[in-house]
């Protein structure tokens, strides 16, 4: 967590014990850094290249190496499973 120091903004203590907060709450930010771009920013960037390139709206040739397409599966079925198994 953040050390009270530098949570408040008021160092009274000595120049090694005010440091030592700093340093301590900078490999905080670090890691909550390092957590947001691996977690949200680098995915959310990621999902938002593909799709524009898939619209066309960013020109990168070969970076989709196959067409994107819906992929159709088995519709929804009928009423009577006993006709639908008849007419495949």
């Amino acid at each position: 967590g953040i050390p009270y120091d530098v949570l408040i903004k008021e160092y009274n203590s000595s120049y090694s014990s005010a440091r030592a907060a700093l340093l301590d709450a900078w490999e905080d930010f670090r890691m909550r850094r390092k957590w947001f771009v691996d977690d949200f920013c680098q995915p959310t960037y990621e999902v938002w290249l593909a799709e524009a390139v898939a619209l066309g709206r960013v020109n990168a040739p070969g970076f989709l190496p196959i067409p994107l397409s819906v992929p159709h599966g088995a519709g929804r079925g009928g009423s009577v499973p006993s006709k639908e198994a008849l007419t495949r």
